[in-house]
């Protein structure tokens, strides 16, 4: 009764949504419903109800008293919040989750994989022509990749296929890269990565002043090609070498050289 009296006084006889865990559902939210359509007389008390899956460990459920509890403050020592809320999405909310390092070390790796399409996209931008040969196709992906997208957060918020389109739209932005994609249809590339992310929490831009250090990784990278223009290797290598030491890897392509964070 606490919990339907609290939540009437904070949120009113109806409210749109309610989340808790699937064994939540009876008698506990059952029991809510009953008690405050009873008392109110308005009914749905709730529009929605989103019922999370458990979170176990080798398919045992994570309890404190099992010994197999694991802190998100643990987590967070050993992995990016990013890595973790990718591991996370990558089951739809009403499944298990089972919880595991090697499971961590496997989205990781998954993650990675993501980010280094991104970063060789925006690489490509940087010094990409107006257009390519392979716009036509990339703009085709595009819209297919945004809609089946859509589709799936529609479908009771199906983050594992969500996350399943966004790796077959990067498979198809490298295949497009390599063929030769032009500025524009690079751009829209790029916007429908933010889309992905600004949905599901991920592929997060980089901080204020960004464009800043871009535009100054542009002229350094500009500068070592002068120098190996005038054949003046040493000062090229120096050059690529600090920009390593500080995470910025430079690649060399059939159109020129790109450079990409690590």
């Amino acid at each position: 009764i606490e919990d339907t009296a609290i939540t009437i006084r904070h949120f009113g006889p109806q409210y749109d949504l309610h989340g808790g865990a699937t064994e939540l559902m009876f008698p506990h939210h059952e029991a809510e419903i009953a008690q405050a359509e009873a008392y109110t007389g308005i009914t749905p008390f709730v529009k929605y109800w989103m019922h999370g899956g458990m979170v176990t460990v080798k398919g045992e459920e994570m309890h404190k008293s099992l010994g197999n509890y694991w802190p998100v403050k643990a987590a967070l020592k050993l992995y990016e919040p990013e890595v973790i809320r990718f591991f996370l999405i990558n089951v739809q909310y009403r499944g298990p989750i089972d919880f595991a390092p090697e499971l961590l070390d496997e989205a990781k790796r998954s993650y990675e994989r993501l980010r280094e399409t991104t970063r060789t996209l925006e690489a490509e931008r940087r010094r990409a022509p107006g257009s390519g040969k392979g716009d036509r196709s990339l703009n085709a992906s595009t819209a297919k990749a945004l809609a089946d997208f859509d589709a799936a957060m529609s479908d009771d918020f199906s983050t594992r296929e969500a996350i399943a389109v966004i790796f077959d739209y990067g498979r198809a932005v490298n295949k497009s890269i390599e063929t030769g994609a032009g500025r524009a249809a690079l751009d829209d590339a790029a916007q429908a990565f933010r889309t992905f992310g600004e949905v599901l929490g991920i592929l997060q831009p980089t901080a204020e002043g960004g464009d800043q250090v871009e535009r100054l990784l542009d002229l350094i990278v500009e500068l070592r090609e002068e120098a190996r223009k005038r054949k003046d290797f040493a000062a090229a290598d120096r050059i690529r070498d600090a920009l390593a030491a500080v995470g910025v890897v430079l690649e060399d392509s059939r159109d020129g050289v790109r450079w990409k964070r690590k």
